[in-house]
């Protein structure tokens, strides 16, 4: 699964937590495919989550030399 969210954290040049982040607000993908329930609040569940996941990714991306990001 690490190298799984390191690819697609790759393709979109952003940790997954940044991604959940900037979905989750008021204006954000997430808050819509949720149907508006939970907005900031989706960011904060999700945090522990995405930590776990993005640990074995970072390392992926690190022991492959590779950053993410412009």
């Amino acid at each position: 699964m690490g190298v799984q969210f390191a690819v697609w954290m790759t393709a979109d040049g952003r940790t997954l937590s940044d991604a959940v982040e900037s979905g989750a607000g008021e204006d954000g993908a997430m808050n819509e495919f949720l149907g508006g329930q939970f907005g900031d609040q989706f960011a904060e569940m999700m945090g522990e989550m995405l930590a776990t996941l993005e640990q074995p990714a970072m390392e992926w991306l690190d022991r492959c030399n590779i950053e993410l990001g412009p």
